[in-house]
C-alpha cells in the first residue's frame, strides 16, 4: 500500500450506465488548435464525447468539472471499440479522429463553430468517409505504413485473425495471420515498417508491412472480404512469452527516434523487447495489472494500472513511484493541459475519468485517538484466567450442542431398501448376452417438503456393474404435505465383480424464495446377497489376506447369517460365497484372533474384506469400554496389485490396437464403397472386378474388429 495518492486535477462521470473498455479513451489535439490536448471518450453504448479540461485554481484545490468543458456529444447507432487520432485524410496535415464499430471503420473531423451569443464557440462533428467490413472487428493500429511521410494508414483485426490495411480514403489488401484463431493487441513499429502483435499461442510475432502488402490474393476489396484462406506468411521474428499479453506499446528515445523498443504487458510479467525481437529485460510483477502505458523520455518509463487500484511508474525495471487511485482504470495515458505536460488521464469501466498528477501530498486522514488508560497487567491476567476456566467448563460438558442451521430441512428425503431380496430375469437390454435370473432389491424414495419446491431432480448413483431401474428422475413440482413415493428395482447389471456396494441418492431442487439451487444427498448400502450367494468354501487359494484382531475371533454364523446355513449345521468358523460369475471368496475365523479372506482372484476379496471390517466394527461400536481395532501385519500383495495394472493395461492397448484396425478397414470400406458408386454411375458399367467379393470381406473384417472393441 502506497503512502501517496494521485492529486485529482479534474475529473467527471461520463454517461449514465455507461461501459468503457481499453481503446475508449483517446487524448490529442483533435480540434487542431492551441498547443494542449483534449480528451475524447466512446461507450459501448455508442456516446461519443469531447473534453476540454479548463480547471482553476482556488483555495480548496482545482475547481473541477464545469459543463462548458464538454465540447461535443455526438450518438451513435452502433457500439464505439476504438477511438484514435492521426492524419487520416490526404491533402492536410491535421489530425481526424477514426472510430472502429463492430463491423464499420469511420473517420471524422472536428470543427469549430463561431458562436453569437456570450457561451462563443460550439463544436461540430463531421464526416470524412468510412469502411464497411464483412468481418466483426476486435481493434486497429495506425501509422505512416511504408515509412510515408505526413500520412497515417489504418489496420484493422478481425476476430478470425485477418487484418485489413486502408490507406486513408482507399482500400490496400487483407491478409490472413497465421495461427490467430484469438484476436490480441497489435501496434506499428515505425522504426522497421512492421506490424507487432501476439497470438493465440502467445507468441509475440513480428510481421513487415513489405511483405504483408506483396502476399495480398485478391485485387478488390469485396474479394478480400470474402475469402476464406490466403497465402501463408512468415513473421520477420517471433518470441514465446508463455502467457496472454493484455496490451503492446512502443517506446522511443527522445535523443534517438530510430531507436525503438517493444513493450508488452502480460498477466504476470512485462516484457521489453528490441526492434529485432532480442529481449532487453523482463519485469516480474507480484500483482494484478489493468493497463499500462508509456511516454518519451529518455530512457524506458511507463506506468502501470493495478486492480488493487495502484499507480506505479517504472524506470527499466526499478519501481520509481507509487501511488494510490481511487478507482481502478482500464485504459491510462498522459496528456499536456494549460500548459502542464504529463498529466495522467484515466478512465474506468463505469465511466469514471480523471485527471491527475503524482504528488508528494500524504493522506492528511489521521485515525482519531482512543481514551487512553493505565493498563493494570494484574487486572488482565485475573481476567484471562477466568475466560479459560469458562472454556475448559464448557467444553468438557457433553450435553451442550452447537445448532446448526441446516438447509436440507425444507426438502426430506428418505431411502430404505426393502429387507425382501426379489428374483429378476435380465435379459437383452442389459449386459448379459443371454437371459438370466438375478437378485433385486426394491429402492424406496420418499420425499416431504415443507415448502413448494420446483424442479427437482434425483439421481441414484451406484457402483459399477450395478444398475438402477430409474438412474435419474425428475419431479416438476413438489408441495407441502404431500408426500411422493417412488419405487424401483436395483440390480447387478452384468456377470462382472462389482467395485462397491454404496448407493447414493443426490436430490436437487430450486428454492422458489430466491431461485437458489440446492442438493440433498442421502446414502446407502446395498445387501451382499444382492451379489453373492451361499457357497460351499474352498479349502485352498491363490490369494489371501489375514487380518488381526486384538479380539477373540467371532462366531461368522453371526457375523455373516445371510451367508449361513439357516439349521445352523455349518461350521461356525467358515462362511463361503459366490459371486454371479462363479468366483467363490472364503471367509476364516481362526482361534489366534486372526481372520483370512482368500480367493483365486486377488480383485474377488475386495467387497468381502470391506463388508466384514465394517460388520466387525459395527459388532463392538455399542461396547463404550471396548478398544477394538483391527491390523495388517503381513506384507502388502503389492505384487498382485501391480499385475492387475499391467493386465488393464494391457487390456487398453489391445483395445487402442483394434480401434487403429477398425479405422484402417473402415476407411477401406468406404473406398471400395465410392469404387462401387462410380461403375454404377458409368453409362456402360464394365464387369465389377471382384468388388462386390472385396466389399462383402470388408464388411465381415469391420464386423469383427468391431466386436474385438466391444469385448475388449
Amino acid at each position: 500500500m502506497s503512502l501517496f495518492k494521485v492529486r485529482d486535477w479534474w475529473s467527471t462521470k461520463v454517461g449514465v450506465e455507461e461501459e468503457f473498455d481499453q481503446g475508449c479513451l483517446c487524448v490529442a489535439n483533435i480540434i487542431n488548435g492551441e498547443q494542449h490536448d483534449q480528451i475524447i471518450t466512446g461507450s459501448f453504448q455508442g456516446m461519443l464525447r469531447i473534453y476540454n479540461p479548463q480547471p482553476t485554481k482556488t483555495d480548496h484545490g482545482w475547481s473541477g468539472f464545469s459543463p462548458q468543458h464538454l465540447l461535443l456529444e455526438t450518438p451513435f447507432q452502433l457500439p464505439i471499440l476504438q477511438i484514435s487520432a492521426g492524419q487520416f485524410v490526404s491533402g492536410t496535415d491535421k489530425l481526424y479522429l477514426a472510430i472502429l464499430h463492430p463491423q464499420k471503420l469511420s473517420v471524422y473531423g472536428v470543427t469549430a463553430v463561431t458562436g453569437h451569443v456570450e457561451q462563443g464557440n460550439h463544436y461540430q462533428l463531421y464526416h470524412m468517409y468510412e469502411h464497411n467490413l464483412q468481418r466483426s472487428v476486435y481493434n486497429f493500429c495506425y501509422g505512416p505504413f511504408g515509412n510515408v511521410y505526413g500520412k497515417d494508414f489504418i489496420c484493422v483485426q478481425s476476430l478470425d485473425g485477418t487484418v485489413s490495411v486502408f490507406e486513408q480514403e482507399s482500400y490496400a489488401f487483407t491478409r490472413f495471420l497465421p495461427a490467430a484463431f484469438i484476436p490480441g493487441p497489435m501496434k506499428y513499429v515505425p522504426s522497421t515498417d512492421s506490424l507487432v502483435t501476439v497470438s493465440s499461442s502467445r507468441l509475440v510475432e513480428c510481421y513487415k508491412y513489405q511483405v504483408l502488402a506483396v502476399a495480398t490474393d485478391s485485387k478488390t476489396k469485396e474479394e478480400s472480404q470474402n475469402i476464406k484462406q490466403g497465402k501463408r506468411v512468415t513473421p520477420h521474428w517471433v518470441y514465446g512469452i508463455e502467457e496472454n499479453a493484455l496490451d503492446i506499446t512502443t517506446i522511443t528515445y527522445c535523443a534517438q527516434e530510430t531507436l525503438c523498443f517493444i513493450l508488452v504487458l502480460g498477466e504476470r510479467n512485462i516484457y521489453l523487447l528490441t526492434e529485432n525481437g532480442c529481449l532487453h529485460f523482463m519485469k516480474k510483477l507480484e500483482y494484478d495489472v489493468s493497463c499500462f502505458c508509456s511516454y518519451v523520455s529518455n530512457s524506458v518509463k511507463f506506468l502501470v494500472a493495478t486492480h488493487a487500484a495502484s499507480l506505479l511508474v517504472y524506470q527499466d525495471v526499478e519501481l520509481l513511484w507509487a501511488a494510490k487511485m481511487d478507482h481502478t482504470p482500464v485504459h491510462i495515458c498522459t496528456g499536456t493541459f494549460q500548459g502542464i505536460k504529463g498529466l495522467v488521464v484515466s478512465l474506468t469501466e463505469n465511466g469514471y475519468l480523471q485527471v491527475s498528477y503524482l504528488g508528494s501530498d500524504p493522506d492528511l486522514f489521521t485515525p482519531p485517538m482512543v481514551d487512553s488508560r493505565d493498563v493494570r497487567y494484574d487486572d488482565i491476567d485475573k481476567e484471562i484466567s477466568s475466560l479459560n476456566k469458562k472454556i475448559r467448563q464448557l467444553s468438557h460438558k457433553a450435553d451442550i450442542l452447537i445448532p446448526h442451521p441446516k438447509e436440507s430441512e425444507e426438502l426430506t428425503v428418505t431411502a430404505d431398501l426393502l429387507p425382501e431380496l426379489q428374483t429378476r430375469v435380465i435379459g437383452s437390454y442389459s449386459d448379459y448376452e443371454t437371459e438370466h435370473e438375478v437378485s433385486c432389491v426394491s429402492l424406496k424414495i420418499v420425499f416431504k417438503c415443507k415448502t413448494v419446491l420446483e424442479n427437482v431432480n434425483c439421481q441414484i448413483c451406484v457402483g459399477n456393474h450395478i444398475t438402477a431401474e430409474k438412474p435419474e428422475f425428475h419431479l416438476s413440482k413438489l408441495e407441502p404435505n404431500r408426500p411422493h413415493e417412488t419405487i424401483m428395482c436395483v440390480y447387478p447389471s452384468s456377470l462382472d465383480l462389482p467395485t462397491s456396494l454404496a448407493v447414493q441418492v443426490c436430490t436437487s431442487y430450486l428454492r422458489p424464495s430466491s431461485g437458489s439451487s440446492r442438493r440433498v444427498v442421502t446414502d446407502l448400502r446395498l445387501p451382499l446377497r444382492l451379489v453373492v450367494k451361499p457357497a460351499v468354501p474352498m479349502k485352498n487359494a491363490n490369494y489371501k489376506i489375514t487380518i488381526d484382531s486384538n479380539k477373540a475371533s467371532l462366531n461368522l454364523n453371526k457375523i455373516f447369517p445371510d451367508l449361513t446355513d439357516p439349521s445352523g449345521s455349518g461350521s461356525n468358523s467358515v462362511v463361503g460365497c459366490e459371486y454371479l460369475n462363479g468366483t467363490i471368496v472364503t471367509i476364516l475365523a481362526s482361534k489366534s484372533d486372526r481372520y483370512r479372506i482368500q480367493c483365486d482372484k486377488f480383485e474377488a476379496m475386495y467387497i468381502l474384506c470391506e463388508e466384514l471390517v465394517r460388520r466387525l466394527k459395527k459388532n463392538f461400536e455399542h461396547d463404550r469400554n471396548s478398544d477394538f481395532k483391527l491390523g495388517f501385519s503381513s506384507h502388502l500383495p503389492l505384487p498382485e496389485y501391480f499385475e492387475l495394472i499391467n493386465i488393464h493395461l494391457e487390456h487398453r492397448q489391445e483395445v487402442e490396437r483394434c480401434k487403429e484396425e477398425l479405422a484402417t478397414k473402415a476407411a477401406q470400406f468406404r473406398a471400395i464403397q465410392r469404387r462401387l458408386l462410380i461403375k454404377y454411375k458409368d453409362k456402360s458399367p464394365l464387369h465389377l472386378v471382384g468388388l462386390d467379393i472385396l466389399l462383402e470381406e470388408t464388411y465381415h473384417q469391420v464386423s469383427k474388429r468391431s466386436c474385438c472393441c466391444c469385448c475388449c
